[in-house]
């Protein structure tokens, strides 16, 4: 059976296309028989025998291109709506993320500078020594307030115009610790045992944990700070809120609020960087005007610099 029976066969099963239809493909073809031609004289008795056959497929194929068109494509049925990630999922996804990250650490000398912004506007900085001996310095709409460091045991603040100087018994509270554990298990346990004698409950350890978690630490020991946070059966997560800047959000708390409201430290949804803080009602709202949004963090060599 040759190409023209085929085609001829195929029409004698579809409906022939109206002239209307078949004239654009017909130009397209006459014209490209007659490049064809000039520019190959001496095949010029062949190529029409040859380009007609095509042409005549190709309005079988217009002519079957508007069946299959009209046939109706089945609509697929909606499958089940996605979950919501649970809470220890979503903290070893940050784990995850944040553990090739990479960080300035500073030398014992120098200084984490952190600005904020709260929700209400204000703005508070603060230079927290980075080994905790060095005395350091916050500013706020009220004015400075130096934060000495503990040296020799004790920390010795300097009088002010309403109290004489005095001195406090002390252990330095370095602002970067070089040493975290970088295992979860081992992380938990620090967390149990380094709440600065505020006890070894859920809100205590969620105190501590949110500690490390707005300071600056190395990637390894923030991906075991949040592993070890995700075994925590109190911890619980919210996602679409957004911080003091506006900055869309993932909420990390503890299911354990003190006098109505529940403290959470907030993350990035993408890089699950550390955002600052929210103090919503118990019920999870979207915040009070003492909300904190880290603007940002650097390490700096004195107080009072800025990066």
């Amino acid at each position: 059976m040759d190409d023209l029976q085929l085609v001829h066969d195929h029409r004698a099963a579809v409906p022939p296309a109206s002239t209307d239809e078949l004239a654009p493909a017909r130009a397209r073809l006459l014209a490209a028989i007659d490049a064809e031609g000039r520019a190959t004289a001496p095949q010029r008795r062949r190529r029409p025998v040859l380009g007609l056959a095509a042409a005549a497929v190709v309005v079988a194929g217009l002519a079957g291109g508007a069946i299959f068109a009209s046939t109706p494509i089945p609509t697929p049925m909606p499958g089940p709506a996605p979950q919501p990630l649970t809470a220890a999922a979503v903290l070893r996804i940050a784990a995850a993320q944040v553990a090739d990250q990479r960080v300035a650490e500073p030398r014992p000398d120098q200084f984490i500078y952190t600005k904020e912004l709260w929700r209400d506007g204000r703005v508070r900085e603060f230079w927290a020594s980075a080994d905790g001996t060095h005395d350091g310095l916050m500013i706020t709409a009220d004015g400075p307030f130096p934060n000495p460091g503990c040296r020799d045991g004790l920390r010795r603040y300097p009088a002010t115009p309403s109290e004489p100087a005095s001195a406090d018994r002390c252990t330095p509270f370095p602002a970067f610790i070089p040493d975290l554990p970088t295992d979860p298990d081992a992380m938990l346990a620090y967390l149990h045992k380094s709440t600065h004698g505020e006890g070894d409950g859920p809100n205590s350890i969620g105190v501590e944990a949110h500690d490390l978690a707005a300071g600056l630490m190395r990637p390894a020991a923030r991906a075991a700070l949040y592993e070890a946070l995700a075994e925590s059966p109190e911890i619980m997560v919210r996602e679409g809120v957004t911080d003091a800047l506006g900055r869309p959000a993932i909420a990390v708390g503890w299911n354990v609020p003190t006098f109505g409201t529940l403290t959470e430290f907030l993350l990035d949804p993408i890089t699950y960087a550390y955002l600052g803080t929210i103090n919503g009602p118990a019920n999870g709202g979207q915040g009070q005007d003492t909300d904190a949004a880290v603007v940002v963090q650097a390490v700096v060599d004195a107080t009072g610099q800025r990066p």
